[in-house]
């Protein structure tokens, strides 16, 4: 079973040739320049000298922006008024999750299928795929954005 902690190093941590030398060791937070201090601060985890440490309000906005993620997939899987089109519950989790990810200060997030950014004025969803070497999160719009037929 996977802990929060492995989901965000899996999802959300950024790779380490993205990071920098302090970021690796775990002196620095992974998300913010503040240096992380020993006993101080979220150990994610890591393997053969990448030990990736996160600020403490760091993670626990970076860990509200994946659960409104999730939150929101697992509402719309199990949503049928949403097949036809987005109920409000669902508007609601597009909003929910839009403020957390601007407080995690993650950048805009953009459509998987035509790259534009996505916003609230044109209705999207989150879209959860398989990737090279993890599950990539990443939203589409809809309707213009139509997924592959093998998705």
């Amino acid at each position: 079973m996977h802990s929060m902690k492995d989901t965000m190093r899996i999802l959300v941590v950024p790779t380490a040739t993205a990071l920098t030398i302090q970021q690796n060791a775990g002196n620095v937070c992974v998300w913010c320049p503040r240096p992380i201090f020993p006993s101080e601060g979220v150990d994610l985890g890591g393997a053969r000298g990448w030990a990736p440490h996160a600020y403490r309000t760091c993670y626990r906005l970076q860990t509200r922006a994946l659960v409104t993620y999730f939150d929101w997939v697992d509402h719309l899987h199990g949503c049928v008024p949403c097949r036809a089109a987005l109920c409000d519950t669902s508007r609601s989790h597009l909003r929910v999750h839009l403020e957390a990810r601007e407080k995690a200060r993650r950048p805009a997030p953009y459509c998987g299928w035509c790259r534009h950014t996505v916003s609230q004025d044109r209705l999207f969803i989150p879209y959860v795929w398989r990737g090279n070497s993890r599950p990539m999160l990443s939203y589409a719009h809809v309707p213009d954005c139509s997924l592959p037929a093998d998705a």
